[in-house]
């Protein structure tokens, strides 16, 4: 019996070496793992001289790999806001960025007083806009929506340029 024992942890402890060991000659190192990306690829692989004459991108249509490279745009977060309809509760859930007008306005939206104050402006506007029609509809308006979230940013942040939605989702819940 404690012959079993000690063989199946010799046994185990030698798996586990052997695969930390197989898994450090056969990953990629560092640099070459920041160097490749597949998004990068599909991109240059699908883009068309037709494309590159409309110009940039909007920036609310920018998907999150595309944030995590801009400088000026900073995560705020996610925020949950449900929207009381008569036989339905729709939850709206929004991970929002801030788009700052320069590399000085982004960093004191980088701060964490500024980031939570940010995003409770943000979250108490939402609040607020579940009442209208702009969070009431059956789709969202994600421009008005963002508008409306940078009219309400202004009076304490004037370094916010746009509100961009990484991801605008709503979910309808039936009430029972």
């Amino acid at each position: 019996m404690k012959l079993t024992i000690v063989i199946l942890g010799v046994l185990g402890l030698s798996l586990v070496g052997a695969g930390y060991g197989a898994a450090t000659v056969l990953a990629p190192p560092p640099a070459e793992m920041e160097s490749h990306t597949p998004e990068a690829d599909e991109t240059h692989a699908t883009e068309t001289p037709k494309e590159e004459a409309h110009g940039p991108e909007p920036v609310a249509s920018k998907d999150s790999y595309e944030v995590a490279q801009d400088r000026l745009l900073v995560r705020i977060g996610q925020v949950n806001v449900p929207v009381q309809k008569t036989r339905i509760v729709s939850y709206v859930v929004a991970d929002i960025a801030l788009k700052a007008v320069d590399a000085r306005a982004a960093d004191i939206l980088t701060r964490v007083e500024s980031a939570v104050r940010a995003r409770d402006v943000i979250l108490a506007e939402m609040h607020a806009l579940a009442e209208r029609p702009i969070l009431r509809g059956v789709n969202i308006d994600d421009r008005a929506l963002g508008t409306a979230l940078t009219e309400a940013l202004k009076p304490e942040f004037p370094g916010v340029e746009d509100v961009v939605f990484v991801n605008l989702l709503k979910q309808d819940v039936p009430r029972m």
